[in-house]
């Protein structure tokens, strides 16, 4: 039990991490975002950012660090805007 509380505990972790790194891009991405008229995300870019954050918060529901280490190395890896991955937290 103490094992999966210490599982759980570090891959929260990991994405409170990548919030923590991607929410301030974010927020000095969506002041000159909003004065521009800039072409949104393609949707199957969208659908596949979508898809990466479900399965992160899956693997740290069921606690596998691994697993969850994995697609949120993807998630940053992928190209993203951090507004993009701050938006899908929310």
């Amino acid at each position: 039990m103490v094992a999966h509380k210490k599982q759980l505990l570090t891959a929260t972790s990991v994405v409170l991490a990548v919030l923590w790194v991607v929410a301030p891009m974010a927020q000095a991405q969506d002041a000159p975002a909003e004065a521009s008229t800039t072409a949104a995300a393609p949707a199957g870019q969208e659908k596949k950012l979508s898809d990466l954050w479900e399965n992160l918060i899956h693997y740290i529901r069921i606690g596998q660090e691994q697993a969850s280490l994995s697609f949120a190395k993807s998630l940053l890896e992928s190209g993203a805007k951090p507004s993009e991955i701050y938006y899908l937290s929310a």
